[in-house]
């Protein structure tokens, strides 16, 4: 992960910002400023990385790159730093091989001391050179004048300049005006054949400029870009399959896979030809226009040399005429006297800037070196523990997003407001004030998400709201525990619901009718015992004594127990009328019938079972329920008009306090009428009126057919009635000591 350890090799060089000077200074504080803080990009500069680049010694470590990329290479791992007030300049290499380092920081401080220092080097001594001819050319044209003005000064004799003619003086001011003219002219020669020679060298170098311009076009070419479009939608088309986790060896991918390496093909030949085509008409164009400029410099050299050929007429016959007239002006005398003057002040200013540049050039250079790169001994690891702690930073980053993508995408419920977030019906235990407070902090964080459910609030919360608010005591509530998938233990709920009525005073019975494995009746302990299965489907009439024989009591004793039964054959079933019956006949012994029926999703009968009932509960467990299954449950309860009173939060902790377990006292005793809480007028009154319990029986069994009548024949409105004790439920929540 750190990556390879990394040697830095460090030359150093000393840079005066002021150079040494006799008279007065040529430069500027600004430019001497300027020309130190230059240095680093001159360090850095192509013709100084180009020089290293060429160096036998580093050959063979820049041999593995490509060439054209080596100068690139070389100017990555290059660093130059310029200190100012020490005016030192350092030149480091990193180079995971100390001797690779050492060699390559060497070869680039050799590269900047040729190209730059001994380039500076050579320029003062060719200047130096060219001063003296120019100085000792300067003394053979002084002498010469001299003669001159002797010979001049001999033929006059005593004349003066008084014995000028007006013809004279006009005379000499032409002869300076061409002078002038002529000096003019050779000046703009000499930056024509200038500009003539730049032109015809310059030519060598525009292939490079020709590649990068036909690179250009070639980019900008709408064929060329149309087909990478074109192959841009098609790599988009290849990923896409691959992200749906789709076979390499499908012919979908087959196929995508033969049609790009024929775009591909298509956009290789494409641009082959195009760069070709490009190539020759900037080659034309460039040539033509090259060809054009030179053309232009020669015919202005031409007017150029014509112009000084004809100046230099002009003043030779100007000189002719002043030697004819010698004899009798003063003339050749002044002129030869003025170009006197100006030699000998132009040979004096040739002389002094030699003799400055002699002194200059014996001090100090102006850039040297101080040492050269030694071996480093050892590695740079700032960067690789940089690199950890980045790369740990982002690992956790990526570990925390795929754990956020995979919750969000397992929809499992995590928390109770992921049920009240999605649910449209109460939600049991979702309350604030259940909830236990936490202390800070993100361990607090996460403990609170695994453990903001404890067991028996939720249970309690629906206990109180749905059978312990009930005002009409007479009648008997049915409730079937259900989940949205089998793996859920809903037989967890169904216990603890039934051990609470029957901790507040209510007969309560307890039937299983999870018929996709009888989890609660292996629980209780009665896996083996006849149930609701044996009951006989065709005889209704002698349901009631059936029904006594296969109650069993449990340890609590206003709790009793209906196993699902046995069977003897896989496909055997429990019928929902059977459900039904069975409710209806004991309905006047119990207050409250609790079924544990199968998961929602998991049987088909489920359906039936809720129809049988008054009201159905969805189990929803943590870490274990999917809140997406939930909603879908709901909806398909909503669309069977299935009377649905919400949903209970559980932790699905095992507790040894809220299991049902069998009686051990063999058979079963005579069910007794349950208690009632009813005043003395109310006692006096059913003493005195002695119901069969046969006809209440059937009573009781119309009244429970015209409430499924009514219940079937207005969805609607029961829907309605659902939202609304939902959005109570949520304004004015209840709990179980209320």
């Amino acid at each position: 992960m750190m990556g390879q350890p990394k040697y830095v090799a460090e030359s150093y060089l000393r840079v005066r910002e002021q150079q040494d000077v006799i008279f007065s200074a040529q430069t500027s504080r600004s430019e001497d400023s300027a020309f130190f803080r230059s240095q680093t990009k001159l360090v850095r500069s192509p013709q100084v990385l180009a020089a290293a680049v060429k160096d036998p010694s580093v050959v063979d470590y820049v041999s593995p790159i490509r060439k054209g990329l080596r100068v690139k290479w070389l100017d990555d791992k290059l660093k130059a730093e310029a200190q100012t007030g020490s005016e030192t300049l350092t030149i480091s290499v990193e180079h995971p091989d100390p001797v690779a380092s050492q060699t390559l920081c060497n070869a680039v401080t050799k590269a900047y001391l040729a190209e730059i220092v001994c380039r500076l080097e050579h320029d003062r001594t060719e200047r130096e050179e060219q001063l003296e001819l120019a100085a000792k050319q300067a003394d053979a044209d002084l002498d010469a004048s001299w003669e001159k003005l002797n010979r001049i000064a001999e033929g006059l004799g005593s004349d003066t300049s008084q014995s000028l003619t007006l013809r004279d003086e006009m005379q000499f001011q032409a002869y300076r005006d061409y002078s002038r003219r002529l000096q003019a002219a050779q000046l703009r020669g000499s930056q024509l054949q200038a500009q003539l020679s730049e032109k015809q060298h310059g030519q060598q170098h525009t292939s490079t400029s020709v590649e990068a311009t036909t690179e250009a076009l070639l980019h900008a070419n709408p064929e060329v870009v149309a087909a990478r479009k074109r192959l841009l939608s098609l790599n988009l088309q290849i990923d896409a399959m691959r992200n749906i986790a789709a076979s390499e060896t499908s012919p979908k991918l087959l196929q995508l896979r033969q049609q790009q390496q024929f775009l591909l093909n298509d956009l290789a030949e494409l641009e082959t030809a195009t760069r070709s085509k490009i190539a020759v008409d900037l080659q034309s164009r460039s040539q033509s226009d090259f060809q054009h400029s030179v053309d232009q410099l020669k015919v202005e050299i031409e007017l150029n040399r014509s112009e000084k050929t004809f100046l230099r007429e002009q003043l030779s016959e100007f000189q002719i005429g002043s030697n004819d007239t010698s004899t009798r002006t003063a003339v050749p005398l002044d002129m030869s006297r003025h170009e006197v003057s100006r030699q000998s002040h132009l040979a004096d200013r040739l002389w002094q800037s030699l003799q400055e540049l002699q002194i200059e050039s014996q001090s100090q250079p102006r850039v040297s070196l101080i040492e050269l790169a030694s071996r480093p001994e050892f590695a740079n690891n700032s960067y690789r523990k940089k690199y950890t702690v980045f790369a740990g930073l982002l690992a956790w980053v990526i570990v925390v997003y795929a754990i956020g993508v995979m919750e969000w995408y397992d929809c499992r419920v995590r928390d109770a407001d992921d049920i009240v977030s999605h649910s449209s019906y109460p939600v049991f235990g979702a309350a604030p004030y259940m909830r236990p407070e936490s202390s800070g902090g993100i361990t607090s964080f996460f403990r609170t998400r695994q453990n903001s459910v404890r067991t028996s609030d939720g249970v309690r919360e629906a206990v109180a709201r749905i059978i312990l608010r009930n005002e009409d005591a007479s009648q008997t509530i049915s409730l079937m525990i259900t989940s949205c998938h089998p793996k859920e233990p809903r037989h967890l709920v169904s216990q603890e619901i039934a051990i609470l009525l029957a901790s507040h005073q209510r007969r309560v019975l307890l039937i299983d009718c999870d018929i996709d494995g009888g989890v609660l009746s292996r629980a209780a302990g009665a896996s083996n015992v006849p149930g609701i299965r044996s009951l006989p489907v065709n005889k209704p009439g002698d349901l009631c004594s059936t029904v006594a024989q296969y109650i069993v009591a449990t340890q609590h004793d206003l709790l009793d127990f209906l196993p699902v039964g046995t069977t003897t054959t896989p496909s055997s079933w429990v019928a929902p009328h059977s459900l039904r019956s069975t409710i209806a006949s004991v309905g006047s012994e119990y207050d409250a019938v609790i079924v544990n029926g199968p998961s929602f999703l998991g049987s088909a009968e489920s359906v039936l079972f809720a129809a049988e009932v008054d009201q159905s509960l969805f189990a929803t467990f943590v870490n274990v329920s999917r809140w997406d299954l939930l909603s879908l449950c709901e909806e398909a309860a909503s669309d069977a008009a299935i009377p649905v009173c919400g949903s209970i939060v559980h932790s699905g902790k095992f507790a040894a306090d809220t299991t049902v377990k069998i009686s051990n006292v063999p058979g079963r005793k005579t069910i007794p009428s349950r208690h009632r809480v009813q005043n003395v007028a109310t006692e006096s009154i059913h003493s005195s009126q002695s119901i069969d319990d046969s006809v209440e029986r059937d009573l009781r069994r119309q009244i429970h057919e015209l409430r499924n009548a009514i219940r079937s024949a207005q969805p609607e409105s029961h829907s309605e009635k659902v939202a609304e004790s939902n959005i109570n439920s949520h304004a004015n929540p209840d709990t179980a000591e209320t």
